[in-house]
């Protein structure tokens, strides 16, 4: 194990290096001065070069990417040029809405798999498998800006049931206002792990252990959670863990609808802004959460499949 993870956090560190290379690149290739953007078109020239010379803007690149990273690897990542507030507290602040609508819709996803699918798979070739399927693919045509603004219409307007923006603290406050956003989310992610856990199952349902088990008088139910599930869940573990993009990509369009102060919000406002340090954090962010939950799906794995050797 402590071989696997050292190995890992070296392959992560070198994955880092060189998202932060392109994350660099990428910033400086936007046309535009930032300094000019914050301060405004009427801004004295005087005040742009102080503020260009504050933010190292007039360096030359090699010592900008060189900053960039020797702060990076200390936790610091500058000050927004727009707003002058310390870009770590900023992205601290904003963080906890955004995991939290991850990690609900995530719930939701995973939740949903396990009992349509499972149930899809064993009722396959009936109503109830063919209503699933078309009720999946549906929702994976719908676009997430369209859903958000349907689920807030019936359920916040008419129902008054969910808020329909804004983040409230507590657990009552959490589940009123992520509610619909993190489903918005969901409904995108789990068609494709119901999908992924219908195959699974009816895939081990046939195979030889499953057989066997039966022909020893074992139940069907018994077999089908305590040997099935488990195993059709490998292929589910994995989908989910690399769909962590989906699920930030799917942030920056509910929290913008919902009006949730969260990391998606913040990175539609610093790349409308130029605000290249928001920007080149946010993007190291991202980067280390997909490491993360790619180290989580392998351990998770590892466990639900003894097989499996890190």
């Amino acid at each position: 194990m402590a071989t696997f993870l050292a190995k890992r956090a070296f392959q992560s560190i070198l994955v880092l290096l060189i998202i932060s290379l392109v994350a660099f690149a990428l910033v400086q290739a936007i046309p535009g001065n930032p300094a000019r953007l914050a301060l405004g078109p009427r801004a004295p020239e005087q005040a742009v070069r102080l503020l260009e010379d504050r933010h190292h803007l007039n360096d030359s690149v090699l010592s900008q990417y060189w900053q960039f990273v020797s702060n990076a690897a200390q936790l610091q990542f500058g000050s927004s040029i727009r707003s002058q507030q310390p870009v770590g507290p900023m992205l601290l602040d904003r963080l906890a809405p955004t995991v939290l609508i991850i990690v609900y819709a995530a719930v939701i996803s995973v939740v949903l798999a396990v009992v349509l699918g499972v149930w899809s798979a064993i009722r396959a070739g009936r109503p109830i498998d063919s209503a699933t399927q078309v009720g999946g693919m549906f929702a994976v045509a719908m676009p997430p800006f369209w859903l958000a603004l349907v689920l807030v219409l019936v359920f916040g307007v008419n129902l008054h049931v969910f808020a329909t923006s804004g983040y409230e603290s507590g657990p009552a406050g959490i589940l009123r206002s992520l509610t619909l956003p993190a489903v918005t989310i969901a409904c995108g992610l789990a068609p494709l792990l119901i999908r992924s856990v219908r195959s699974s199952v009816l895939e081990n349902l046939g195979a030889d252990y499953a057989v066997a088990a039966r022909s020893r008088g074992i139940g069907r139910l018994r077999i089908l959670l305590r040997h099935v599930l488990r195993n059709s869940l490998l292929s589910t573990v994995t989908i989910l863990g690399s769909s962590l993009a989906f699920l930030v990509s799917g942030t920056v369009v509910v929290e913008t609808v919902f009006a949730i102060p969260g990391i998606g919000s913040l990175s539609v406002n610093a790349v409308t802004n130029r605000d290249f340090p928001i920007v080149q954090a946010l993007v190291l962010l991202f980067g280390t959460l997909t490491l993360l939950a790619n180290l989580v799906t392998d351990l998770v794995y590892a466990w639900l499949d003894p097989r499996v050797r890190l």
